[in-house]
């Protein structure tokens, strides 16, 4: 016989009966649903001033249901900036260096711009893994679309799929 954490006896009857009940219900539609998230952090590249270096801001936290659009405003580094990179990364750390770089999307600003200008961010990640990152900026916009497919030719992929069918499950 097991115990539950309370001192609960647990009868295998009604374990198995919990059991049905549990996969009657997903039959119905009703307990489960399966949600897409993602995988990893998505995220931009910073300058921290106080500390003189860059970091990783997360724009998408790991785990984040999808499809996901996340919104966010930034400051330009330093005054009269003729562009500003927008590097954009995938990662837990907040060390640029640990992490993948995806992309980078470059914008023209125009002169004369202060320090701390608002450079608005958008990323909208889908469940296809296709990432679409718009930087707006002193009334220009820049953007770019990152396809984070598994990085496998599609020849691989076809000779992989092909395999699975030689498998035998015992």
């Amino acid at each position: 016989m097991l115990s539950i954490l309370n001192d609960e006896d647990i009868s295998g009857e009604r374990t198995v009966d919990d059991s049905v009940r549990r996969q009657f219900s997903v039959l119905d539609g009703g307990l489960i649903e399966v949600t897409d998230i993602t995988s990893h952090t998505l995220g931009v590249v910073l300058w921290d001033e106080r500390q003189l270096h860059e970091y990783v801001f997360p724009m998408i936290p790991k785990m984040t249901p999808i499809p996901a659009v996340i919104k966010n405003s930034f400051g330009t580094a330093d005054a009269n900036m003729q562009r500003a990179v927008v590097k954009v990364v995938e990662g837990e750390s907040t060390v640029p260096g640990e992490c993948t770089p995806l992309g980078v999307c470059d914008i023209q600003l125009p002169p004369y711009l202060p320090k701390g200008s608002p450079v608005k961010l958008t990323y909208q990640y889908n469940a296809n893994q296709v990432l679409e990152v718009e930087v707006q900026a002193a009334g220009n916009n820049a953007k770019v679309t990152i396809d984070r497919n598994t990085g496998l030719a599609p020849q691989e992929i076809e000779k992989a799929a092909s395999g699975l069918g030689e498998l035998q499950v015992s």
